[in-house]
């Protein structure tokens, strides 16, 4: 019994030998083993900064695991994984944009699963991108026309040869037009075909290589349908019609006028200057609570046609009273009377692409007038000789003797003539006239 435990004594010390054996012939593999050598497949490269450089890594034979080689840069590290079998790996980087020319240098890292070859580093050299600018400020765009936008760039050399192309975008991403921008020391257009859904305020921008080169300040674009009337009257048979008030200067009158509108039960459209909305906010706001609209009357009452007529000007006194009418009185307006009833093609397309109609009159009272100060009697024969359904009149909430004249004339419309008095929006529905769409970004 003594020599069988010595026999097994001596087997297990055998086999824990041949375990350490193979323990030690493993560790001697791994510390052996031949791993891949790692390069660039390119040590030089240009790419304009900004847009993703395409990079391509080779290893001298295949990876035996999976294994991430590192590629040190001046904004980190980038990892690059190589699966098991494989032996080129194809990335796409991030490069930071660049105000001049720049050298942006990507070095592999060492490591013990692979070794970095001769083409270790690659030197990229980053240049400024194309600046893109719109030929004309503003576009003006019809349904079922061509619009045609012309393009400039400022720093021609930019322009990659084989990366010369140019997309027309929207604000949504929508493209609109792409061009292969040949000699970009000459002017450039694209094209596009206008459809009905375009309709509305667009922020157009320019494209290479997946980033935007115009300012996002510019391509303001405003689309509408070609040839349709402003809203001055209605041709109906419809027993309504419409009293404004434009509002600019002063609020003297205001609570006469709406009493007096109260004892009528009548509604009305205000048209009220930015200037107005935010000296005598208490006063607009009493217009809504009261059931009135609200409507734009320009920022501070210039005449757009004459002494307003720079684009960004004219957006200012067409945009801005939206935006204060929003904020303290929570209405969006969809009406813009321009002051002195001055405007150009400009202007109302901006109008339209805002959300608004132009609204003009078809009667105006002229209480505004110093030759009427003294005969309120004139006034009332001008604002009931010959109206009829579907007319608008005019009148001014600091307007000479103009209390006096509604008291007067509400009346006579509405038992004489039998007509009903609303709002112009109301108007607009009942003789089924539609508003400018929304700019896309409030739909």
């Amino acid at each position: 019994m003594h020599s069988d435990y010595i026999r097994r004594g001596i087997c297990m010390k055998k086999f824990s030998l041949a375990l350490l054996c193979l323990l030690l012939l493993s560790v001697c593999i791994a510390f052996g083993e031949d791993v891949p050598e790692v390069s660039f497949q390119e040590t030089k490269g240009e790419i304009n900064g900004g847009i993703q450089y395409e990079l391509t890594l080779k290893a001298d034979k295949p990876f035996a695991r999976y294994t991430v080689v590192a590629i040190d840069t001046r904004d980190g590290v980038l990892n690059c994984a190589f699966m098991e079998g494989e032996a080129e790996k194809t990335l796409r980087i991030e490069t930071p944009r660049v105000d001049k020319k720049q050298e942006y240098v990507l070095t592999l890292q060492e490591s013990e699963n692979y070794t970095v070859g001769a083409n270790g580093s690659m030197q990229l050299q980053l240049l400024t991108l194309p600046r893109v600018e719109f030929y004309k400020p503003i576009h003006i765009g019809y349904v079922d026309k061509e619009l045609n936008v012309i393009l400039e760039c400022k720093n021609p050399a930019a322009v990659m040869k084989g990366m010369n192309t140019f997309e027309l975008r929207d604000e949504s991403g929508r493209v609109y037009g792409t061009r292969e921008w040949k000699n970009p020391s000459s002017r450039t257009n694209i094209s596009f075909h206008v459809t009905e859904e375009m309709m509305g305020r667009h922020n157009l921008s320019v494209w290479y290589n997946g980033v935007c080169v115009t300012d996002p300040e510019d391509g303001y674009c405003a689309i509408s349908r070609h040839g349709e009337k402003i809203i001055s009257t209605f041709e109906t048979d419809e027993p309504y019609m419409s009293i404004t008030l434009d509002c600019a200067y002063s609020d003297d009158q205001t609570i006469e006028i709406l009493d007096i509108l109260d004892k009528y039960n009548v509604k009305v459209t205000f048209f009220m200057t930015g200037h107005y909305v935010n000296t005598f906010t208490e006063t607009a706001r009493e217009m809504v609570r009261r059931g009135h609209e609200i409507g734009n009357h320009s920022l501070s009452h210039p005449n757009l046609s004459t002494q307003c007529t720079k684009v960004h000007k004219r957006l200012e006194q067409i945009r801005t009273p939206v935006d204060d009418i929003q904020n303290l009185l929570g209405v969006r307006v969809r009406l813009f009377r321009p002051p002195y009833g001055a405007y150009d093609g400009e202007v109302l397309a901006m109008v339209r692409a805002e959300g608004m109609e132009m609204t003009k009159w078809t009667i105006d009272s002229h209480d505004w007038d110093e030759d009427y100060k003294t005969s309120p009697e004139r006034i009332v024969r001008r604002v009931t000789k010959d109206v009829k359904g579907g007319n608008i009149i005019l009148f001014h909430i600091d307007g000479f003797n103009t209390p006096k004249v509604l008291d007067e004339v509400i009346p006579y419309y509405q038992n004489e003539l039998g007509l009903n008095l609303v709002t112009v929006s109301q108007l607009c529905e009942i003789v089924g006239r539609e508003l400018p769409p929304l700019p896309y970004a409030e739909r």
